[in-house]
């Protein structure tokens, strides 16, 4: 969905720390295969349900995003900070919904799993994003 993948992308681009860490390597559903440098982000809509509001008056959709974390320093440290990072900009924080008739109701991280795999350390990140046509 345009509307949640551009709000995301807005939100990273208005977080410092984000955007410091990374600098623009933050992508939707895979990295560029040529060269890409780490540290870096990847996200992917994972799944998405239209709920209906207990007054049926305005629908909900809810969106499983997950963000996938990685690193290719020798320890867990950098990619720490990045999962530090993500949560400090997704938790319980607004999404800029620009020119849409959508507004952001809330969103809730679901887990978080830290593995290495061919010494690169990837932690994945699920959250639960709500959205309600305004």
């Amino acid at each position: 969905m345009n509307v949640l993948t551009q709000s995301i992308q807005d939100k990273y681009e208005d977080n410092a720390v984000l955007v410091g860490l990374l600098a623009g390597r933050f992508w939707l559903t895979e990295a560029p295969e040529d060269n890409t440098t780490y540290p870096y982000i990847t996200y992917h809509i994972i799944s998405n349900v239209e709920l209906m509001a207990f007054d049926q008056t305005k629908d909900i959709e809810q969106f499983r995003i997950q963000f996938s974390l990685f690193s290719d320093d020798s320890s867990s440290v950098e990619v720490g900070n990045l999962f530090e990072a993500v949560k400090n900009c997704f938790d319980r924080g607004e999404l800029p919904f620009v020119d849409s008739d959508y507004r952001h109701v809330g969103s809730i991280r679901e887990g978080a799993t830290l593995t290495i795999i061919d010494e690169i350390w990837q932690y994945t990140v699920d959250y639960m994003f709500f959205m309600q046509h305004a």
